[in-house]
């Protein structure tokens, strides 16, 4: 009887467990205030504003300091916008969330985080 007790206790905090990691997961993969990048592009979204993005690293462009950082196109689906990291383990096809600064309807600068999607594209 105490097996059977301590199986099903086992069971349920296994149960929690997993279910508190996706739920971690989730909120990691989709934070609140996301920027589409079309408002960028169209100039809704004022130069200077600070913002989240998230989108796929669609192609790794020319840059002067290869090996030390990546200038990066990236797409949400509704446009395109580029910006250097100094991440440089970055692989094209990967859906990222950026923060950083406009600077332009083409360009971000004073990138502060650059993180990778989890599960939850």
């Amino acid at each position: 009887m105490r097996r059977r007790k301590a199986l099903a206790t086992l069971i349920v905090l296994v149960a929690i467990i997993a279910s508190m990691s996706v739920a971690f997961i989730y909120v990691h993969d989709n934070p609140v205030r996301v920027t589409p990048i079309s408002s960028i592009n169209a100039g809704i979204t004022p130069v200077g504003t600070n913002v989240t993005l998230k989108g796929e690293f669609k192609e790794e462009l020319a840059s002067p300091l290869m090996g030390i950082c990546q200038h990066i196109l990236m797409s949400d689906g509704s446009g395109n916008i580029s910006f250097y990291c100094y991440e440089t383990r970055l692989q094209i096809g990967w859906t990222l969330i950026v923060r950083g600064t406009v600077q332009t309807n083409k360009t971000l600068y004073l990138v502060s985080s650059v993180e990778q999607v989890l599960l939850f594209p």
